[in-house]
């Protein structure tokens, strides 16, 4: 008799005992499906770089020391708040305040007039250095120039919504010392070991204290970074634009608000501009008066027309830079472009947005 094609009862209950037994496995399996994926680690810290890139990652070492004058000081890296290199670990940026300012105390206008531009482009964060530098200086000029200036860097300060409601450390000051924040205290000292590595979703990466502005605690909620940049009368869109300092990425809600004025020279030593653009003094483009600021991401975007206040959202990654209209025949002509526009930037950067290395 040939054997049935069909298995017979016990194997029924061979099945169906055993599925009662992987039940539980099962049901387990299906919780851990349903449950989210694990977020970034509460000790991952957001380090915004030299360059504008911003990684955030979890450092190589489990603690950090801190050399004071009291004697070193041993701090977890999942007690720190927030970590601010000084000038003694910047040599770069040491280096290169100290170019400045020995041409800011310059006599030749073409000296000193440029340096005055770049310190201010570097914001508030400069007013303990020239500080010093004024104590320092017994050239009455230059003194004055640089008293000029940091008056002007003081007003920029004042200004709450763009320098402390940010993703900033507690100081806008930049101080000789490497600054640590943690939850219980604030200290000034040199950070060793002054080279790690981060590791990140895009692998480990190197680094030096030299290479990072400031570092801040993941939170997990929404970024806001506010900068500020001046628009000279030689960052005109067909020349050198100015960088605001930060790396956009895809997705980032950017608002700027810019006021000031621009002496329209060919036009006469009366002509000004302003930011949202002069018609009587022609276009740039249709629609797109004379003087009107634009903003460009990256060296390949297009110029987006930010007038005196703008709202857009970031459709591509890259530094964020800035630009008035002029003329086209206007612009490779060596006129004396006086005058700036002040540029107030901040960027939301969504929750759980990787910085693009």
């Amino acid at each position: 008799m040939p054997r049935s094609l069909f298995p017979s009862r016990h194997w029924f209950a061979a099945l169906a005992i055993l599925s009662l037994l992987l039940l539980p496995f099962l049901a387990i399996a299906q919780d851990a499906a349903a449950q989210p994926a694990a977020s970034a680690k509460k000790d991952a810290l957001r380090l915004h770089l030299a360059d504008g890139t911003i990684l955030t990652g979890d450092l190589s070492m489990d603690s950090v020391t801190v050399n004071t004058r009291y004697g070193p000081l041993t701090v977890p890296v999942t007690q720190i708040v927030s970590f601010t290199p000084g000038l003694k670990s910047r040599g770069d940026l040491a280096q290169r305040l100290a170019d400045l300012l020995k041409g800011a105390t310059r006599e030749d206008p073409a000296e000193f007039e440029p340096a005055l531009r770049q310190l201010e482009g570097l914001g508030p964060r400069i007013i303990p250095v020239i500080d010093t530098h004024l104590a320092d200086t017994g050239n009455d000029d230059a003194r004055q120039r640089l008293g000029e200036l940091r008056a002007r860097l003081v007003e920029l300060q004042g200004d709450d919504d763009l320098f402390f409601d940010s993703d900033e450390p507690p100081t806008d000051q930049l101080l000789e010392g490497d600054l640590i924040v943690t939850p219980a205290f604030t200290i000034v000292g040199e950070i060793t070991p002054g080279e790690f590595s981060v590791a990140s979703k895009y692998g480990r990466l190197d680094l030096s204290l030299n290479d990072i502005l400031y570092a801040v605690r993941d939170t997990g909620e929404a970024q806001t970074i506010a900068k500020s940049v001046t628009v000279q009368g030689l960052n005109m869109v067909q020349r050198q634009l100015a960088s605001a300092g930060v790396r956009l990425q895809r997705g980032d809600r950017v608002s700027v608000e810019a006021e000031g004025a621009i002496n329209y020279t060919p036009r006469g030593s009366n002509a000004m501009i302003t930011p949202a653009g002069a018609a009587n003094y022609g276009q740039y483009r249709p629609g797109i008066p004379v003087g009107t600021l634009m903003a460009r991401i990256g060296s390949t975007g297009e110029m987006v027309n930010i007038g005196a206040s703008q709202q857009f959202v970031a459709d591509r990654n890259g530094e964020l830079q800035f630009g008035w209209a002029c003329a086209d025949n206007y612009s490779t002509r060596n006129y004396n472009w006086t005058g700036n526009y002040k540029v107030k930037v901040k960027v939301t950067r969504p929750p759980g947005t990787a910085a693009v290395p």
